[in-house]
């Protein structure tokens, strides 16, 4: 039978360092049942995204790097069937060449290359620590990239002896997710599945995306579409959306206070669709000079919302 591919990434210079040893705790139990890619970053080509908006061609970015459409990382991406990524903490975050590796990923909400695909992460601090902020900060990026989050750890170099059993377990269930993608074959999420998903997940995208659209307020007055619906250059289209957005909002906050969480997130999503939609007919489009693409934001395949 045929053994799932496992794709294990360390990204530090340190190549042998705390958290390179915790991915040794990982790999012990990957390399039982499924086939392993193990790379560090820093062996590869990874520049920062050009915003160039070219990938909107479906055909993949086209900078000739190890992330461009014929990259050699890319090309191991495409091969798996779950990424592990292990990265230390600096500036209390994870560092640069994780986030490069994450932000040229953007390509795949246009070709959905990684949509559902399984993934954990760990972190490791071995100073002041941070190392919790930096695997919920990594959960989000997951979240983003509609990447499947299965688990991670947030580790200390001080507590290496109780650290690595916790990789194992990454490993673990890293593993199984990845024979998952595999034998049943991946599933891209709807927007319903994914949000729905993630809430149980140490990043949860009701709270932050309700924060984020009511500017912090959590109320309709002076929220994002609220404010830019005042503004009198908007055409028809942008308004049509911007008051579908505010009226969904005002109606998730309702179903919130009233505990009806169900109907609250299928709002807000239903929301935060409206709103990227919006603010890509305002402001993207005069841009990369074309309509946004089904494939963005689910392509109108929402789940069950109605």
């Amino acid at each position: 039978m045929n053994k799932p591919t496992v794709l294990v990434l360390l990204a530090s210079t340190r190549r042998e360092g705390f958290t390179s040893q915790l991915l040794d705790g990982a790999v012990e139990v990957i390399e039982r049942e499924c086939n392993l890619e193990r790379v560090n970053l820093l062996d590869y080509d990874i520049r920062p995204c050009l915003g160039c908006f070219k990938c909107l061609e479906g055909k993949g970015c086209v900078q000739k790097d190890s992330m461009g459409r014929s990259g050699d990382l890319l090309r191991l991406i495409q091969d798996s069937n779950a990424i592990l990524l292990g990265t230390p903490v600096y500036h209390w975050t994870y560092n640069s060449i994780t986030h490069a590796f994450l932000e040229r990923l953007y390509p795949t909400h246009w070709d959905k290359m990684v949509n559902g695909m399984p993934c954990a992460f760990i972190s490791c601090a071995s100073n002041q620590g941070f190392q919790s902020e930096t695997l919920t900060g990594l959960c989000k990026m997951g979240f983003a990239l509609n990447l499947k989050y299965v688990c991670g750890a947030d580790c200390h170099a001080a507590f290496m002896d109780e650290e690595i059993p916790r990789a194992r377990l990454v490993g673990k269930y890293i593993s199984e997710a990845a024979k998952e993608d595999l034998l049943e074959g991946r599933s891209e999420f709807t927007e319903l599945e994914k949000w729905s998903h993630y809430m149980s997940k140490i990043w949860n995208p009701f709270t932050h995306y309700l924060s984020n659209l009511t500017d912090q307020r959590l109320e309709v007055r002076k929220s994002l579409p609220e404010r830019l619906l005042s503004k009198s250059d908007n055409d028809d289209s942008v308004i049509d959306l911007l008051e579908k957005c505010t009226s969904s909002l005002e109606r998730s906050l309702s179903n919130t206070k009233s505990s009806n969480g169900q109907k609250a997130l299928e709002l807000l999503i239903e929301a935060s669709i409206q709103w990227t939609e919006a603010t890509w007919q305002k402001i993207v489009k005069g841009i990369v000079k074309r309509e946004m693409p089904k494939t963005y934001r689910d392509g109108g395949k929402r789940g069950n919302l109605k």
